[in-house]
């Protein structure tokens, strides 16, 4: 069993609507903080969602594969070594005039059980870099939410740091249409690297993560 893991495959993976549908369904009946977020968006849209456009959900990802199973020194006692590692984003988009908000679920597994779930609510009106604020569920006052640096953040300096200027000028020359048009277009311009920023956000330089995601603490 190696302390160095080395990678063996990684394969990129994009949902069909209905496979963005059922995980985002499993994920709404397991993790009420999702209902939190959705219950925010009229008034971060300043308007009903009557008034608003709303797109059902998109999904894509990553599967990776270590050449042997990996345990790290920092496991927790009855850890298992893992082998493979799944990451998954899906994300909800709703939009109306110049406002654009998405509620996100983003989530790690392994082939051992581990997952690791974050959701949180991205809002924008221009998607520049610095033009999108985050919210999560507030834990100090239930059914709220508030302001986090957190995701975007991680994955913005992750780009920048590893994919290169050309993800970044995707990011400025992407369709602003909505979360769900930009994000997928960021993903077929830059490919596995903006994914592995993704999951290297949520990661957050969890043991068994680590070795495919990179370590984007929050």
């Amino acid at each position: 069993m190696s302390n160095t893991p080395l990678l063996a495959e990684e394969k990129l993976k994009v949902y069909s609507p209905e496979h963005a549908q059922r995980e985002m369904a499993r994920l709404d009946q397991s993790y009420e903080q999702l209902a939190v977020l959705r219950d925010a968006v009229p008034n971060l849209l300043g308007r009903s969602l009557d008034e608003a456009d709303i797109q059902e959900p998109v999904g894509f990802g990553a599967a990776w594969e270590l050449k042997e199973p990996y345990l790290a020194a920092d496991a927790r006692e009855g850890d298992r070594a893992v082998k493979t590692v799944e990451s998954t984003l899906i994300v909800n988009s709703y939009n109306a005039g110049q406002e654009h908000v998405g509620v996100f679920a983003s989530v790690l597994k392994t082939d051992t059980g581990e997952e690791q779930i974050d959701v949180f609510t991205l809002r924008t009106q221009d998607f520049l870099i610095d033009g999108v604020r985050e919210y999560i569920p507030d834990s100090a006052n239930p059914g709220s939410i508030t302001v986090r640096d957190g995701w975007w953040d991680a994955l913005v300096a992750c780009l920048g740091r590893n994919c290169g200027s050309v993800c970044l000028g995707a990011a400025l020359s992407c369709p602003k249409i909505n979360w769900a048009a930009f994000l997928l277009c960021l993903a077929g311009r830059c490919g596995l690297c903006v994914i592995r920023c993704g999951a290297c956000a949520a990661c957050d330089c969890t043991w068994w993560c680590r070795p495919v995601a990179g370590c984007c603490n929050h």
